[in-house]
């Protein structure tokens, strides 16, 4: 489990469990940090709660400006002269709410957000199931002013690890493909096994070794998604084999083999992972017809790809 840490005099324990835990034993977590440490948190929260505040008073102001101009328009549908009058200039004027004050830390503060930062106790699961460059996207928010959401809060607290993990495979992948021997023979055994075969290339180790590292890949998917929410699901992997299928057709792999790259691939997953997610999220259009277009793309894809094959090869 990746939120497991070490809480100075409590042992190992679920971080939110961790904060959650008494007043005066918080106090007592933060009596065991330096003072240097406690001034960097103490002036980090102070920045945060300003901007949040900062946010709230433009977005209150927002509204506000939101809220007159509506009720103009309804003045000037019932020809309210003197109420026009009033809408216009309180309009022009600009809101004139108070701005929200900036909450103030306190020790409770300061001891929740030092146990955020206490690095976890289960190293391999925060590589599998974490975020990395945490230090960057801090920078974006506190210094760059960039990696902030609506309300003043920080964005994105990372990048998650798994994109790492897939982009070292990807860079693995193509390394082999097109660098080595291993990536000759596996482009030879699937475009043409017979000649593969003639020509002194180990077919079965190939098609191994290749069923093996599908299973790799397959363990390594899995780790990041059981580290990520920190519980197993059986049926998380069900129509993934189809969705890895369907990603590589869409990144011009042709599914008789010999035909591919692993730059295709890669724009393939992100072509594909976005249309997969529109279909949630469009209007109008119903999730579950999702599956009806990894069967399309799977079909088109087995209807065309042997025209593909020949135009390359100019085989009858």
């Amino acid at each position: 489990i990746k939120n497991i840490i070490k809480v100075p005099g409590h042992g190992e324990m679920e971080r939110e469990a961790a904060k959650a835990l008494p007043n005066d034993q918080l106090l007592d977590i933060l009596s065991t940090v330096p003072a240097q440490t406690v001034a960097k948190i103490a002036e980090k929260l102070t920045y945060v709660n300003e901007k949040v505040a900062l946010y709230k008073t433009i977005s209150n102001k927002s509204k506000m400006i939101q809220s007159l101009e509506r009720s103009l328009e309804g003045a000037k549908k019932s020809n309210n002269e003197s109420m026009i009058e009033i809408l216009t200039k309180k309009i022009e004027e600009g809101a004139t709410l108070p701005d929200v004050t900036a909450k103030a830390v306190t020790d409770l503060d300061i001891a929740r957000t030092y146990i955020d930062t206490i690095v976890t106790a289960r190293p391999v699961a925060n590589f599998f199931g974490g975020d990395i460059m945490e230090p960057i996207f801090d920078w974006l928010y506190y210094t760059a002013d960039w990696n902030v959401n609506l309300y003043g809060n920080q964005f994105a607290q990372g990048m998650y690890s798994c994109l790492m993990i897939w982009f070292l495979l990807a860079l693995v992948c193509y390394f082999v493909l097109s660098r080595t021997q291993a990536g000759n023979w596996i482009y030879s055994t699937g475009g043409n096994l017979s000649a593969a075969q003639a020509n002194g290339v180990p077919t079965n180790k190939v098609k191994i070794s290749l069923f093996m590292f599908t299973a790799f890949c397959a363990t390594m998917f899995a780790a990041s998604q059981v580290f990520e929410v920190n519980t197993s699901d059986a049926a998380k992997g069900n129509l993934k084999e189809l969705e890895a299928i369907a990603a590589a057709v869409i990144g011009g792999v042709v599914l008789t083999g010999g035909f591919g790259t692993v730059l295709g691939i890669i724009l393939g997953a992100v072509i594909f992972g976005i249309a997969k997610e529109a279909f949630f999220y469009i209007p109008g259009i119903d999730g579950s017809f999702y599956r009806v277009f990894l069967g399309a793309v799977l079909v088109s894809a087995a209807l065309t790809n042997e025209n593909i094959r020949k135009r390359v090869i100019g085989s009858v």
